[in-house]
C-alpha cells in the first residue's frame, strides 16, 4: 500500500472513481434497504470497501458507488455507507484506546471530552443534511469535484516530472561542463609540465 502513495496513483484513482460514481448515479433505482438488502449485497459491498485502502479512493464514495450499481436508491446507498462506517470507526477507537492503555497514558482532559462530543454532534448534523441533499439532488456535484481534483493532481504530477527532468538535465550539463573543464585543465597542465621539463633539460643548448 505504501508503494501506492504517489501523486500519480492519487490523481488516477480520484479521476477514475469519480467517473464510476457518475455512471452509477445515471439511473433512477428504487431498491429498498429494509426489504432488498441481502447477505450477497453486504459481502460484495464489504469486499469493494477494501479498495479504500488505495490512496485517492474514498471509503464512503466507493460504498455509495457500489450500492448504486447494486440498484439501491441514493438515500439508501448513503445509509449503507454510514452504517458500514460504524465498525470502522469503532475499530479505530478501540485501537486508539488500546495504545493509550499499553503506553499507560490514562490522562483524559476536558479537551478530549469536548473533541469527542463535538465530533459526534457534527457527524449527526452532517448525516442529516447530506441525506436531505441527496434526496433532492443527484451526486453530480461530487463527480465534478473528483474529476476536477483528479485532473489538477495529474497536472501537478506532470509538472513535477518536467521539473525533475529539467533539474536532471541541468545536473548532467553541470557535470559535463565540470568534466570538460577538468580535462582541459589537465591538458594545459601536462603541456606546461612537458615544456618546463624540456626547458630545464635543454636550457644550456637553448642559451
Amino acid at each position: 500500500i505504501n508503494n501506492l502513495r504517489t501523486i500519480e496513483i492519487i490523481g488516477w484513482t480520484t479521476l477514475i472513481f469519480g467517473i464510476l460514481l457518475y455512471f452509477s448515479d445515471r439511473f433512477r433505482l428504487d431498491k429498498n434497504l429494509k426489504s432488498d438488502f441481502s447477505y450477497k449485497d453486504a459481502i460484495l459491498i464489504g469486499i469493494v470497501q477494501v479498495l479504500a485502502l488505495i490512496p485517492g479512493v474514498s471509503r464512503s464514495g466507493i460504498v455509495i458507488t457500489s450500492a448504486r450499481f447494486l440498484d439501491f436508491n441514493r438515500v439508501d446507498s448513503a445509509k449503507i455507507s454510514f452504517l458500514l462506517s460504524i465498525p470502522t470507526l469503532a475499530a479505530v477507537s478501540i485501537f486508539g484506546l488500546y495504545n493509550h492503555l499499553e503506553n499507560q497514558d490514562l490522562n483524559f482532559s476536558i479537551t478530549n471530552f469536548f473533541s469527542i462530543l463535538f465530533s459526534f454532534v457534527f457527524s449527526l448534523i452532517t448525516i442529516k443534511y447530506f441525506l436531505q441533499f441527496i434526496k433532492n439532488f443527484s451526486l453530480k456535484i461530487f463527480v465534478v469535484y473528483r474529476i476536477i481534483l483528479g485532473i489538477l493532481i495529474s497536472i501537478l504530477f506532470i509538472y513535477k516530472i518536467k521539473v525533475s527532468k529539467i533539474k536532471k538535465a541541468k545536473m548532467i550539463t553541470k557535470k559535463t561542463t565540470t568534466a570538460l573543464f577538468k580535462d582541459k585543465f589537465k591538458i594545459f597542465f601536462n603541456i606546461y609540465q612537458f615544456g618546463f621539463i624540456f626547458f630545464r633539460n635543454n636550457k644550456n643548448n637553448i642559451i
